[in-house]
């Protein structure tokens, strides 16, 4: 529809564009024919004085007309040839075949009148209003008018006719071009609109919550990149609601273990099989805690993820921090018969940081350190300080994980071991906070294997932050 449109839009401006500049261009040719028309009269009056010779003499006048014409004038090889000679007058004009042939012939609305304007030779107009008359001069005084129809060119007829079909040209080209175009075109918009109509059917499922559709398309243009970044949304979505419902029944679970432990011993209380005694109250105070502590996780992540987490970042010293998270968990790293180092160099770190969520990061790491190296082992904190970033390495001993294993416990409830146990798994949240801290900061958090047969977690902080 829009191709056929356009066609005929196209074809009524060519009409219009052709109409206006074909009649400009003839008024032009007519004007100068005119002028021509006038000089040869003029020239022929000067060799002969006298209108006389041509008064009714059809041959000459067509010869007179004939060397005004444009093409002939405007032709450098056309060799011109003189103007008949006056031929002596008939008395009787049928019994000359000469004038009878030139009589037939078909002149244009031009007349030439005496001085008097009266009739000489030409094209008799009878309507004398319609007639235009132009002086003819010789010596400076009119000789005579060259008579011409108002309104009308010298080849009024013949002009409009050839626009005519020039007219019903284009409107053939026309249809004909709007036929070739639903042929070529319907095919080519079949073969368009129905990848098109697939993924406007598979945008409508996804949108009711089918993710698992999928478009095939072996296409290499833009609608088969389409069809494959959509069939990437899909993927996406689908991960994204499949990881959504994973998280929400392990957050079910998280809670569900300290509530049954917390209401068990609350009803036990009640029913007077145990008592509200100081071992009973330590273990609700630690249930209790640790719903705080997954609580406080859960709220840090979803600042995180919709970017309200506040930052308040100043110049601190990053070796001041990690001695005082040192002698923090010292005596904890002590009571579990494991040996906590640091190696640094006495020069001050300063980096450009939030110091409370940095103390939060490595406190995570330290306690999940403290969590996962069996007894009797060692742990070492690295502080490397270089002149636009910092490397923070923390190391254990036994036990350690398989490399594919390190590419995951920086995900959400990721743990390393199947146990649910809270007493060894912990929430699983713990490290993905640490990574979310270290990308506010513009750095990266990386764990590999140790040397000290553990896990090695790997800290790059840029010392300055820019936007």
């Amino acid at each position: 529809m829009l191709t056929s449109i356009m066609i005929i839009s196209m074809a009524f401006n060519m009409h219009i564009g052709f109409n206006k500049g074909f009649f400009d261009y003839r008024k032009a040719v007519d004007k100068q024919f005119n002028d021509n028309l006038i000089l040869t009269l003029e020239s022929y009056y000067e060799e002969n004085v006298s209108w006389d010779n041509l008064k009714g003499n059809r041959r000459l006048w067509h010869d007179i007309i004939n060397r005004s014409s444009i093409e002939l004038l405007n032709d450098e090889n056309f060799r011109q040839q003189p103007l008949l000679k006056p031929q002596p007058r008939h008395h009787n004009n049928r019994s000359n075949p000469t004038n009878q042939r030139y009589r037939s012939k078909q002149l244009p609305p031009i007349s030439l009148f005496n001085t008097k304007k009266e009739f000489i030779v030409g094209m008799r107009i009878r309507n004398k209003e319609k007639i235009k008359y132009k002086p003819l001069e010789f010596k400076s005084q009119v000789v005579g008018y060259l008579g011409l129809q108002k309104f009308k060119n010298v080849h009024f007829k013949q002009d409009k006719l050839f626009a005519a079909n020039i007219e019903n040209m284009l409107i053939r080209m026309g249809l004909l071009m709007i036929i070739i175009a639903v042929i070529v075109t319907f095919p080519i918009a079949k073969y368009f609109t129905k990848l098109i109509n697939e993924i406007t059917q598979a945008t409508k499922k996804i949108a009711a919550g089918d993710y698992s559709i999928r478009i095939k398309s072996d296409r290499k243009d833009e609608l088969g990149e389409l069809a494959s970044n959509f069939n990437l949304l899909s993927k996406s979505l689908q991960a994204s609601s499949e990881l959504q419902k994973k998280m929400i029944a392990d957050i079910a679970h998280e809670l569900r273990t300290p509530i049954s432990v917390i209401i068990g011993e609350i009803e036990a209380i009640q029913d007077g099989i145990h008592d509200a005694n100081e071992n009973t109250m330590n273990l609700l105070h630690s249930q209790i805690s640790s719903l705080k502590n997954l609580v406080n996780d859960l709220h840090d992540l979803s600042e995180s993820d919709l970017g309200t987490l506040k930052y308040k970042m100043q110049e601190f010293d990053l070796l001041s921090l990690l001695k005082q998270c040192y002698q923090n968990y010292k005596l904890r790293f002590s009571q579990k018969n494991i040996l906590l180092e640091l190696q640094a160099s006495d020069d001050q770190c300063i980096i450009f940081g939030d110091i409370n969520r940095l103390n939060q990061l490595f406190n995570n790491l330290l306690s999940n350190s403290i969590q996962y190296t069996d007894k009797g082992g060692k742990a070492v904190i690295e502080l490397v300080c270089h002149e636009d970033s910092t490397n923070v390495i923390i190391s254990d001993s036994t036990p350690n994980l398989k490399n594919q294993q390190l590419d995951k416990i920086f995900d959400r409830w990721y743990r390393g071991e199947k146990s649910r146990n809270k007493n060894s798994g912990g929430s699983g949240l713990g490290l993905s906070i640490c990574k979310e801290i270290v990308k506010a900061h513009n750095g990266t958090i990386v764990a590999k294997q140790s040397s000290l047969g553990g896990i090695k977690i790997i800290i790059n902080l840029p010392r300055s932050i820019t936007a």
